[in-house]
Protein backbone atom coordinates (compact mmCIF):
# COMPACT_ATOMS: atom_id res chain seq x y z
CA UNK A 1 0.00 0.00 0.00
CA UNK A 2 1.19 3.55 -0.81
CA UNK A 3 0.50 6.29 1.76
CA UNK A 4 0.70 9.74 1.76
CA UNK A 5 3.89 10.15 3.51
CA UNK A 6 5.78 7.57 0.53
CA UNK A 7 4.51 9.39 -2.13
CA UNK A 8 5.61 12.83 -0.50
CA UNK A 9 9.33 11.32 0.08
CA UNK A 10 9.31 10.56 -3.55
CA UNK A 11 8.05 14.06 -5.14
CA UNK A 12 10.58 15.44 -2.31
CA UNK A 13 13.90 13.08 -3.55
CA UNK A 14 12.85 14.48 -7.42
CA UNK A 15 12.91 17.79 -6.31
CA UNK A 16 16.38 17.14 -4.71
CA UNK A 17 17.55 15.49 -7.77
CA UNK A 18 16.56 18.10 -9.89
CA UNK A 19 18.42 20.30 -7.82
CA UNK A 20 15.61 22.08 -6.04
CA UNK A 21 14.02 24.43 -9.03
CA UNK A 22 11.78 26.96 -8.25
CA UNK A 23 11.02 30.55 -10.59
CA UNK A 24 10.23 32.67 -7.69
CA UNK A 25 12.61 31.37 -4.98
CA UNK A 26 15.76 30.38 -6.34
CA UNK A 27 17.59 30.59 -3.81
CA UNK A 28 16.03 27.84 -1.78
CA UNK A 29 18.53 25.42 -4.19
CA UNK A 30 21.37 27.46 -3.26
CA UNK A 31 20.72 27.07 0.45
CA UNK A 32 19.51 23.28 0.78
CA UNK A 33 22.38 22.48 -1.73
CA UNK A 34 24.71 24.16 1.12
CA UNK A 35 23.31 21.48 3.79
CA UNK A 36 25.17 18.98 2.26
CA UNK A 37 29.20 18.22 1.39
CA UNK A 38 30.29 18.26 -2.10
CA UNK A 39 30.17 14.05 -1.73
CA UNK A 40 26.30 14.89 -0.89
CA UNK A 41 27.09 14.03 3.33
CA UNK A 42 25.54 16.13 5.73
CA UNK A 43 27.41 19.62 6.67
CA UNK A 44 25.66 21.04 9.43
CA UNK A 45 22.64 19.33 9.79
CA UNK A 46 21.94 15.41 10.39
CA UNK A 47 19.90 13.70 7.85
CA UNK A 48 17.08 13.62 9.16
CA UNK A 49 16.74 17.47 9.63
CA UNK A 50 17.93 18.22 6.20
CA UNK A 51 14.99 15.72 4.89
CA UNK A 52 12.76 17.78 7.46
CA UNK A 53 13.74 21.74 5.70
CA UNK A 54 13.41 19.63 2.25
CA UNK A 55 10.05 18.44 2.67
CA UNK A 56 9.10 22.14 4.20
CA UNK A 57 10.31 23.82 1.36
CA UNK A 58 8.79 21.94 -1.08
CA UNK A 59 5.61 21.72 0.37
CA UNK A 60 5.47 25.40 0.71
CA UNK A 61 6.93 26.18 -2.31
CA UNK A 62 5.89 23.33 -4.75
CA UNK A 63 2.45 22.74 -3.70
CA UNK A 64 1.73 26.05 -2.29
CA UNK A 65 1.28 25.49 1.31
CA UNK A 66 -1.99 22.85 0.71
CA UNK A 67 -4.31 21.29 3.09
CA UNK A 68 -3.52 17.55 3.67
CA UNK A 69 -6.92 16.75 2.09
CA UNK A 70 -5.84 18.34 -1.00
CA UNK A 71 -2.53 16.83 -0.85
CA UNK A 72 -4.59 13.05 -1.08
CA UNK A 73 -6.06 14.49 -3.68
CA UNK A 74 -3.39 15.27 -5.81
CA UNK A 75 -0.94 12.54 -4.93
CA UNK A 76 -3.88 10.08 -5.43
CA UNK A 77 -5.90 10.61 -8.47
CA UNK A 78 -7.54 7.55 -8.74
CA UNK A 79 -10.70 7.68 -5.62
CA UNK A 80 -9.74 3.74 -5.07
CA UNK A 81 -5.77 4.45 -4.39
CA UNK A 82 -7.17 7.54 -2.30
CA UNK A 83 -9.74 5.35 -0.29
CA UNK A 84 -6.95 2.84 0.16
CA UNK A 85 -4.06 5.36 1.27
CA UNK A 86 -6.48 6.80 3.62
CA UNK A 87 -7.48 3.92 5.78
CA UNK A 88 -10.68 4.26 3.79
CA UNK A 89 -10.83 0.80 2.25
CA UNK A 90 -13.44 -1.11 4.56
CA UNK A 91 -16.51 -2.56 2.02
CA UNK A 92 -18.81 -0.33 3.48
CA UNK A 93 -17.18 2.84 2.93
CA UNK A 94 -16.23 2.10 -0.90
CA UNK A 95 -19.59 1.32 -1.55
CA UNK A 96 -20.65 5.01 0.36
CA UNK A 97 -17.43 6.49 -1.85
CA UNK A 98 -19.20 4.42 -5.15
CA UNK A 99 -23.02 5.45 -4.24
CA UNK A 100 -22.20 9.38 -2.77
CA UNK A 101 -18.90 10.17 -4.98
CA UNK A 102 -15.43 10.64 -3.18
CA UNK A 103 -16.95 14.01 -2.08
CA UNK A 104 -19.91 12.86 -0.59
CA UNK A 105 -17.73 10.90 1.56
CA UNK A 106 -15.76 13.01 2.51
CA UNK A 107 -19.25 15.24 3.57
CA UNK A 108 -20.07 12.72 5.72
CA UNK A 109 -16.83 11.87 7.28
CA UNK A 110 -17.01 15.85 8.25
CA UNK A 111 -21.04 15.68 9.50
CA UNK A 112 -22.35 12.35 10.21
CA UNK A 113 -20.90 12.06 14.17
CA UNK A 114 -22.59 8.55 14.39
CA UNK A 115 -21.21 7.52 10.82
CA UNK A 116 -17.69 8.51 11.90
CA UNK A 117 -18.18 6.89 15.51
CA UNK A 118 -19.54 3.64 13.82
CA UNK A 119 -16.06 3.37 11.75
CA UNK A 120 -13.64 5.18 13.92
CA UNK A 121 -13.26 7.53 12.15
CA UNK A 122 -12.20 10.58 14.40
CA UNK A 123 -8.74 10.85 13.63
CA UNK A 124 -9.74 11.28 9.81
CA UNK A 125 -12.30 13.91 10.66
CA UNK A 126 -9.54 16.05 12.48
CA UNK A 127 -7.36 15.75 9.31
CA UNK A 128 -10.11 16.76 6.92
CA UNK A 129 -11.63 19.60 8.68
CA UNK A 130 -11.56 22.71 6.26
CA UNK A 131 -9.74 24.57 9.15
CA UNK A 132 -7.73 22.27 10.09
CA UNK A 133 -4.88 20.22 8.36
CA UNK A 134 -2.41 23.09 7.41
CA UNK A 135 1.22 21.98 6.96
CA UNK A 136 2.73 24.37 9.74
CA UNK A 137 6.23 25.83 10.23
CA UNK A 138 6.49 23.58 13.54
CA UNK A 139 8.46 20.48 13.96
CA UNK A 140 7.80 18.06 15.95
CA UNK A 141 9.86 15.72 18.06
CA UNK A 142 10.85 13.70 15.30
CA UNK A 143 11.63 16.28 12.83
CA UNK A 144 9.20 16.38 10.43
CA UNK A 145 6.68 18.92 9.77
CA UNK A 146 3.53 18.47 11.61
CA UNK A 147 -0.01 19.62 11.00
CA UNK A 148 -0.86 22.88 13.17
CA UNK A 149 -3.65 22.20 15.56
Amino acid sequence: MTELHQVLAERVTGWRTAGYPHDRFPAIAEILLHARNEDGSPRYLREPQIRALETYWYLRLVEETPHVADLYERFFAQVSDRLTALGLDQPAIRDLALNEGYSGLVYRIRTDDAFVRQHRLEGLRETLRPDQGRISLVQGDHGCPVRHR
